[in-house]
C-alpha cells in the first residue's frame, strides 16, 4: 500500500505548558552548509522518498535545476540527484500533482518565462510533467493548489513584468493551460500564498507587489475564478518579498506575514471577523526576504523565522501572549551569504521545527537544529488539606430509677467557639438552638428531663469550615430489678456518633 506523501514547509506543533522555555535555541548540524548548485533562491521540503524524514529540494536559479537532499537515518543530507527546471528558477511549491501519493515540487522561472512541473520517481529522481515547462511569461512567483475544485492540483503564476497572476488549470491528461484571463495585481508580483482567507472553503490568494509596497488578495469564487477583495491592495512595507499564511493570532482565521525587503521590517495583516486584515509592524534588520511560522519555543503560539538577506542571518521572532513578536534572544543565527528562502520541518524528528536556509551566493543550504530545551511542567498543586472534622464530647451526668432515667446536667466540650448547636428531643418536648461562645457548653435544656427506655434525643453541632457531628443518645431498655438497675446506671445510655460532610457529595 502507498504511504501517504507529507507535505513539510511551516510546521506548526502546539503545546499546552505552563512554563515554556525562555527562548529558541538552534545549533547549525555536522556536515552544514550542505552543497547544492547554483544560486539558490528558492526551497521547498517534503519527504520525497516516503522514508519518514523531511528532504530538502534546493532551486538553483543559476543553472535552471533542483538539487534533492535526502534527509539521512543518523543526520545530515547527501545529494540524490539534479533535476531540470525551468530556466532561471527562482521558487517553489510542493503538491501531489498526479495523485499518485509521492510529492512533486514545481518551480517559477525568471527568463524566458516558464513554470516547469517536476514528478516524483518512486525509483529515484524527478521526471517532467506532461508539456511542460509552460510558457508564461517572466515568473517571480508560484503557488499551488485545487483552485477551480475538480480535484486537480493547478498553478497560480506571478508574472512579474506583466503585473498580473494566472492561474494554469491541471487538465486530466497531466498538462497545464490557461485558466480564464490573467488577474491583475499591484507592480511587481514577487512571491504568492494561498490559503482559504475568508472561511469559504476555496483556495485564496495574496500577492506581494515589490514596486508598490503593497499585498494583493484575491478570493476564490464559487462559480470559478478570483475576485479582489474589498480593501486590497494592503500598504506593507517597502519592496515586500515572502509572503506566508497562517493562524498567528489564534482567533482561528487565517492571517499574513510580510518580509519587507526595502524598509527593514515585517508586516503582520490579522485577518478581521468581518474580512480584510489589519496592519502592524515588526523591525527585522539586514534587508529581510524569506519567511517561515513555526512554534519554536514550544510555547503553543506560532512565531516566525525571517531570513536577512543582506546580512548573512536568520531571525526568530517569538509570537508574545499579547499579540506582538520580538526578537528572541538567541537570534540573528549566522548563516551562508546571502540567506533567501527559510523552511521549517523537523529534520530530526524530535518533535521540534528545525530551520534549513538557501544561502544564495554560495550555493549552499544552512541547517540549524532546534535544540530548545523540552518544556517542564511543574509539579502538581499538593491537594487542599482535609476539612478539619467536630470531635466534641457530649458528657451527662444521671439519676436511674425503675420507670425513667433523670438527666441531672448535659455539658458539650471541645466545641469550635462559634458553632451552631441543635438539641432535639422529642419526648422531652425540648427543641434549641444556641451558638457556643466558649469550647464548653451546657445544655440547660435538658436538666431535671426524664427519658423512658428506649427514648432518644440529638445534640447536631456544625462550624464554618468544619465537618459537622450530630451525637444520638438512646436510653437502654434496662431491666427493672436491683441487678440491672445496678448496671445501668453505670452506663444507661447507647450512644451513637455520626459525621456531617460540610460539601455535599464529599466524605467526612
Amino acid at each position: 500500500m502507498k504511504k501517504p506523501f507529507r507535505w513539510i514547509g511551516a510546521a506548526l506543533a502546539v503545546l499546552v505548558v505552563a512554563a515554556p522555555p525562555a527562548h529558541a535555541a538552534f545549533l547549525q548540524e555536522i556536515g552544514s552548509p550542505f552543497a547544492v548548485g547554483s544560486i539558490p533562491w528558492g526551497m521547498v521540503s517534503s519527504d520525497f522518498n516516503r522514508d519518514g524524514r523531511p528532504d530538502i529540494v534546493a532551486i538553483n536559479g543559476g543553472a535552471g535545476t533542483a538539487s534533492l537532499l535526502v534527509r539521512q537515518p543518523t543526520g545530515g543530507f547527501t545529494t540524490e540527484g539534479v533535476t531540470t527546471v525551468a530556466a532561471a528558477s527562482n521558487w517553489g511549491t510542493v503538491a501531489d500533482f498526479n495523485r499518485d501519493g509521492w510529492p512533486d515540487f514545481a518551480v517559477s522561472g525568471w527568463d524566458p518565462g516558464t513554470a516547469s512541473v517536476s514528478l516524483r520517481n518512486p525509483a529515484g529522481g524527478f521526471l517532467p510533467a506532461p508539456a511542460t515547462p509552460v510558457a508564461t511569461g517572466q515568473l517571480g512567483a508560484i503557488a499551488s493548489a485545487d483552485f477551480n475544485g475538480d480535484g486537480l492540483v493547478d498553478l497560480a503564476v506571478g508574472q512579474y513584468s506583466g503585473n498580473t497572476v494566472t492561474i494554469l488549470q491541471q487538465r486530466v491528461d497531466g498538462t497545464f493551460s490557461q485558466e480564464g484571463p490573467a488577474l491583475a495585481t499591484g507592480l511587481g508580483p514577487r512571491y504568492l500564498a494561498s490559503a482559504d482567507f475568508n472561511a469559504d472553503g476555496r483556495p485564496d490568494l495574496a500577492v506581494t507587489n515589490t514596486v508598490g509596497g503593497t499585498v494583493t488578495v484575491l478570493l476564490g469564487k464559487a462559480g470559478g475564478g478570483f475576485q479582489e477583495e474589498a480593501g486590497s491592495p494592503i500598504t506593507v512595507g517597502a519592496s515586500p518579498w515572502f509572503v506566508v499564511a497562517g493562524d498567528l493570532n489564534g482567533d482561528g482565521r487565517t492571517d499574513l506575514a510580510v518580509a519587507n525587503n526595502g524598509s527593514d521590517t515585517v508586516s503582520l495583516l490579522e485577518r478581521g471577523a468581518a474580512g480584510g486584515f489589519t496592519a502592524s509592524t515588526t523591525p527585522v534588520a539586514g534587508a529581510p526576504m524569506g519567511l517561515a511560522t513555526a512554534d519554536f519555543n514550544r510555547d503553543g503560539l506560532l512565531d516566525l523565522a525571517v531570513t536577512s538577506h543582506n546580512a548573512n542571518t536568520v531571525s526568530v521572532l517569538l509570537r508574545q501572549p499579547g499579540g506582538t513578536y520580538t526578537l528572541d534572544s538567541g537570534s540573528p543565527l549566522a548563516t551562508g551569504s546571502n540567506p533567501a528562502t527559510v523552511v521549517a520541518p523537523d529534520f530530526n524528528l524530535d518533535g521540534k521545527p528545525d530551520l534549513a536556509i538557501s544561502n544564495r551566493t554560495a550555493d549552499s543550504v544552512t541547517v540549524l537544529l532546534n535544540t530548545t530545551p523540552d518544556p517542564t511542567t511543574p509539579p502538581p498543586p499538593p491537594p487542599p488539606p482535609p476539612t478539619p472534622s467536630i470531635n466534641a464530647r457530649l458528657v451527662l451526668a444521671w439519676t436511674v430509677s425503675k420507670t425513667s432515667v433523670k438527666i441531672n446536667s448535659a455539658r458539650l466540650r471541645d466545641v469550635p467557639v462559634g458553632a451552631r448547636v441543635r438539641i432535639f428531643c422529642k419526648t422531652c418536648k425540648v427543641s434549641q438552638t444556641l451558638t457556643a461562645k466558649a469550647k464548653t457548653v451546657t445544655i440547660s435544656k435538658l436538666r431535671d428531663k426524664r427519658l423512658k427506655r428506649k427514648a432518644t434525643f440529638t445534640v447536631t453541632i456544625t462550624a464554618p469550615g468544619h465537618n459537622g457531628l450530630t451525637f444520638t443518645r438512646k436510653v437502654k431498655n434496662y431491666g427493672r430489678t436491683k441487678k440491672a438497675l445496678r448496671k445501668a446506671v453505670k452506663a444507661p445510655f447507647v450512644e451513637t456518633r455520626r459525621c456531617v460532610a460540610l460539601a455535599a457529595g464529599t466524605k467526612c
